[in-house]
């Protein structure tokens, strides 16, 4: 009993020691804490935190998107002759309007009155003449249409905000067309000869607005669609009474070789037409209609500048103080933050100037 007591009491001894021990190590290191604390170097704020944007004006500009095209389209144009008779022989292709009061044509005599030699810039009347074999006269019993397709070069810049996928924006277009084709008729196509307006060049301009939203992606590639709605003029050399606005509907796909240089495809159809006054009968629409195929650019303000290093050789978007700058190594038209490989996935080695040496590198 007397030896348990004397263990029991060592034990005592040897915990609060231990205790006694651990309680100054504790303190010990609390007080290097702190002193390291307060001697610690401080790191400048802006080195290892989220950079501070440049310019929000400039982050503002980096939204909107240039767009510049050309291409090549077809002009639809048509036209119907709302109950004119028809002549077409040795002078040409002419219209006449037969009232049943006032008799322009007698199919017995072959007499023609007034007539129109001229309706689609403007018209243009002609005196009576007599018509003979083997001249074609025809009275169509419904509406006789003509139709003619000519080329035009579009010459377009539009300019539009983008937010998220939407697009909101403007252009302008000019487009010259080649009336190099005449009008041919909708029947009687074996009897009655192409008809040939009184131009064979028209600048036409068109002004717009867009509204439009990107749909789906595939890898690089970005499909959209917009509708185009605004005014637009035949040019000078169209005498027209009225017309109409234009209608614009397409889709498009860029290929974004860049976040700020993107080649661009777009395809669609336009609707408009104008009306000529007739002074012997019924006026002239005509519809200006078109197939649209252009192809170009879309340009796109950075927004960050480029690295101020001349020798900076990172390849992403970095930081140097507390602003971020992208790369100075990458032409426009390749990624300025790219992947790992993604501006040059092809290697070294592969590569046909190097097919041929023992070290490519």
């Amino acid at each position: 009993m007397k030896n348990l007591l004397i263990l029991v009491l060592l034990n005592l001894v040897f915990l609060g020691g231990s205790f006694a021990q651990r309680r100054d190590n504790d303190g010990e290191l609390k007080r290097l804490s702190k002193e390291a604390e307060k001697n610690r170097v401080r790191t400048p704020p802006g080195w290892y935190h989220e950079a501070i944007p440049h310019s929000r004006f400039r982050g503002f500009l980096s939204k909107f998107n240039l767009e510049i095209t050309t291409g090549l389209n077809t002009a639809l144009y048509s036209h119907k002759v709302v109950g004119y008779g028809i002549y077409s022989g040795s002078l040409g292709t002419r219209i006449f309007f037969p009232t049943s009061n006032d008799p322009v044509y007698d199919p017995v005599s072959g007499n023609i009155g007034e007539s129109l030699s001229q309706w689609f810039n403007t018209t243009l009347t002609t005196d009576a003449f007599t018509s003979a074999e083997p001249d074609f006269v025809v009275i169509p019993d419904s509406d006789l249409k003509f139709r003619n397709k000519s080329p035009g070069i579009p010459i377009n810049a539009a300019l539009y905000f983008k937010i998220y996928r939407f697009r909101l924006g403007g252009g302008y277009t000019f487009e010259p067309q080649f009336l190099t084709s005449g009008f041919r008729p909708s029947s009687y196509k074996s009897d009655i000869e192409t008809w040939k307006p009184g131009v064979s060049v028209l600048f036409v301009k068109k002004y717009y607005g867009m509204l439009g939203g990107e749909f789906y992606r595939y890898q690089d590639f970005l499909f959209s669609a917009d509708l185009r709605v605004g005014g637009w003029g035949p040019g000078k050399r169209i005498q027209y009474s009225s017309k109409s606005w234009m209608f614009n509907l397409g889709t498009g796909v860029e290929w974004q070789k860049s976040e700020y240089f993107r080649p661009y495809l777009r395809a669609g159809f336009e609707y408009k037409n104008f009306i000529i006054p007739s002074p012997i009968g019924a006026e002239f629409k005509h519809n200006a209609n078109e197939i649209t195929v252009n192809f170009g650019v879309i340009l796109q303000m950075p927004s960050m500048p480029k690295c101020f290093i001349k020798n900076c050789h990172i390849q992403m978007n970095h930081q140097h103080g507390d602003r971020e700058y992208r790369s100075r190594v990458h032409p426009v038209w390749k990624k300025q933050n790219p992947n790992y490989g993604e501006n040059y996935p092809r290697l070294l080695k592969y590569k046909r100037k190097n097919k041929g040496k023992l070290n490519p590198y």
